[in-house]
């Protein structure tokens, strides 16, 4: 009876203990008032809107964490990301640092300390899934590089950081720390040769004739091996869903052309039926699950909510209805927006004032009206639409640009040549590269002028550049593109004179 009893109190102390963890810390100087918090879920990672913890006077904070461990906790915080494993113990792990110099002031304390200042040395530049894997800088985008170069050049990085891992874990690491991180490794870096060869593929796009050397497809197939597509235990780190949905959207739907749909409707959201079919084509039962709800839990974070989408919500619940993720979807994916009907003279965004949109009653209908306000500058028109993957490439260059513009009489005019449809896509794009200037979506008039002018009679090839002088007129027929930087300022500074 005794030992009963004892029994029970043991078990009733560890989930009090659970319930009641925290990791704790301090950021001195910190900006910022709150601390941006991930948690993982069941041990792996699943988009959440960020928790945020508010820190003290003095910089100090508590996370309350569950049961729900071990894995990696995100803690972002001033423009900076830190990454802590985190696990159950009966004392909390800590961290201190001073936000001025954040690399060179940080110390964890605490049972896991020592593995915690170990994953600080592996250095990780976020990969984003989706609309944005081809933004983030990658020093292992090299253009012209061969495929297999790179792909040495990226598994000889994977196994520097294993063996630093196998050295290092001669100290006192827990097996649950290094198996995540072992599998971190990997996934990091078959998402990083991921990220690279599509954009290779998405720099080729802009050559003619159009040539994807078959090097990078026989390298990108060898790195997305079915082992490591169905390592489910690998979700304990965010690389391994930034994984799955490269293989996805890009291997599977770009580079091997597997799509149904010859022209998926996105405002619906009909890409998601793609995705569906794919990932209970490829992918284990265990895996569908995870990717599944990973994916779409990241698409809606990612902003508009399309009616497609929250049918594949409730298409989930049917496949799994005892799923843990089926609340979190339902927090995230409960309805569709609404989408804006063109010409009520609204837009889906109020966007800042250095954006402003033309021609929102449909009244621009040639060339020559939509030039005729900005005569006296240099007009760069950049024309684009929503479904081209070289106009968003560039969109990617555009900061500097801005920068050159600034304070001269340069007009940047986006010219978009999307249908109505995609009105709510067109803005969106504006408002998530933050595209200042002045901005248009043609109506049929002013489209067909341009085909006509610019492009075959029936098509235009996207995206197009033209530099319009003081005068209005006409100066140059397929500028520079703002990724041609200075070739491109040089061009435009010979208008200013």
């Amino acid at each position: 009876m005794k030992k009963q009893i004892l029994a029970l109190w043991l078990c009733l102390f560890s989930v009090v203990l659970s319930a009641q963890m925290t990791f704790n810390g301090q950021f001195k100087n910190a900006k910022s008032e709150v601390v941006l918090v991930e948690k993982p879920f069941d041990g792996k990672y699943l988009p959440n809107k960020p928790e945020q913890v508010k820190l003290s006077s003095d910089g100090k904070f508590a996370i309350k964490l569950s049961d729900n461990l071990p894995g990696f906790l995100l803690l972002r915080i001033d423009g900076q990301k830190l990454r802590v494993f985190v696990q159950p113990g009966k004392t909390p792990d800590a961290l201190a640092a001073d936000m001025k110099n954040l690399a060179g002031s940080l110390r964890f304390s605490g049972p896991h300390a020592a593995q915690n200042e170990f994953l600080q040395e592996l250095p990780r530049v976020d990969v984003p899934i989706g609309k944005r894997l081809t933004e983030v800088p990658n020093s292992f985008f090299k253009q012209g590089a061969s495929p297999k170069d790179t792909y040495l050049e990226v598994t000889d990085y994977r196994e520097v950081e294993k063996k630093m891992l196998k050295k290092a874990s001669r100290k006192d690491f827990s097996k649950e720390f290094k198996a995540a991180v072992e599998d971190d490794i990997q996934m990091y870096y078959s998402s990083i040769f991921s990220s690279v060869a599509y954009r290779q593929r998405v720099a080729a796009r802009k050559r003619t004739p159009f040539v994807f050397d078959d090097g990078w497809g026989n390298y990108w197939k060898k790195m997305t091996s079915q082992d490591c597509l169905d390592n489910l235990p690998a979700a304990v780190s965010e690389w391994y869903l930034t994984f799955l949905d490269q293989y996805i959207r890009e291997y599977r739907l770009d580079f091997l052309q597997e799509g149904e749909f010859a022209d998926a409707d996105t405002l619906r959201g009909e890409q998601f039926l793609e995705y569906d079919r794919l990932i209970w084509k490829y992918f284990k039962p265990n895996v569908q699950e995870y990717a599944s709800a990973g994916i779409y839990a990241a698409a809606a974070l990612d902003g508009v909510v399309e009616p497609i989408l929250v049918e594949m919500k409730d298409k989930f619940r049917a496949d799994f209805p005892k799923s843990r993720y089926n609340p979190r979807l339902a927090s995230l994916l409960g309805a569709a927006t609404a989408q804006p009907v063109r010409g009520s003279g609204e837009s889906l965004h109020e966007f800042p004032p250095d954006i402003h949109l033309l021609g929102t009653d449909g009244a621009i209908n040639s060339l020559k009206e939509l030039i005729a306000p900005f005569k006296g500058k240099v007009v760069y028109m950049d024309i684009w639409a929503t479904w081209c993957t070289p106009c968003m490439f560039e969109f990617t260059h555009h900061e500097p640009l801005d920068d050159f513009a600034k304070g001269k009489d340069i007009v940047l005019l986006y010219v978009s040549v999307d249908t109505d449809q995609r009105t709510a896509k067109w803005q969106k794009v504006i408002e998530d590269k933050h595209l200042t200037g002045y901005h248009l979506m043609v109506n049929i008039p002013l489209r067909d002028e341009l085909i006509q002018q610019f492009g075959d009679g029936q098509n235009l090839a996207l995206p197009m550049y033209l530099i319009f002088d003081k005068k209005g007129k006409l100066a140059v027929k397929g500028a520079k593109q703002p990724s041609h930087g200075k070739l491109l300022f040089d061009q435009l500074g010979a208008f200013l004179k």
